[in-house]
């Protein structure tokens, strides 16, 4: 029985220490874990704040390309002066006088044959439909001839006269000039101008009635 009670008074201690280490290394497995998750969510704040300053940097460089690509296509829209405009008013009445004296002059060898011919010709100076009206407004075919309708002069620019040039949209301008006569009235002559793609040319040409 002695036996028994020394041999028990001799485990106490070890068991004691078995507890405290045990003690221990619960301590220290739960500091371990801590400090674990605590990394873990510093890296994830890192990681957040990292996605954070990309997001950032890439919206910034998609405002700067946004910006540069609409500043790019501002600056390749084409532009008209006032002068030029007036240059594609003349043109534009040029290209009428000469298909009519040519098939006016006595050289008949060299006259247009239809109005899809002068139409394509007036297609240099004027938009599509203005030179397909005017080929039909001032041509016809009589007695088996293509020749010049008789009809009074069309509506056209007076240069050495005060107008007004007005931008109308980012490829359409227009002249607006007013006009006093017996042969015509009291007017203002619109005279819109756009770019076909190519170059400016008459697109469209309107009177307004004055009092």
């Amino acid at each position: 029985m002695k036996k028994v009670v020394a041999l028990l008074l001799l485990a106490l201690p070890l068991i004691g220490c078995a507890a405290k280490e045990d003690e221990g290394g619960q301590k220290e497995s739960t500091q371990m874990s801590e400090e674990h998750q605590a990394n873990k969510e510093k890296k994830e704040t890192l990681s957040s704040q990292d996605d954070t300053e990309n997001n950032s940097k890439n919206n910034a460089s998609k405002n700067t390309n946004d910006s540069e690509s609409s500043e790019s296509k501002t600056s390749d829209q084409p532009t008209l002066s006032k002068q030029e405009a007036k240059q594609v008013a003349l043109d534009y009445e040029e290209a009428i006088t000469h298909t009519i004296q040519v098939m006016e002059d006595d050289n008949e060898e060299n006259d247009y044959t239809s109005t899809s011919e002068i139409a394509s010709f007036y297609k240099e100076t004027m938009a599509e439909e203005l030179a397909s009206s005017n080929a039909e407004e001032l041509f016809w075919t009589r007695d088996g001839k293509f020749q010049v309708k008789p009809r009074d002069g069309g509506l056209t620019l007076q240069p050495d006269q005060p107008f007004t040039f007005n931008k109308l949209g980012d490829q359409t301008y227009e002249i607006v000039q007013e006009r006093n006569n017996e042969l015509i009235g009291h007017i203002k002559a619109h005279f819109k101008l756009t770019h076909n793609g190519n170059r400016w040319v008459m697109q469209e040409i309107t009177r307004e009635e004055l009092q």
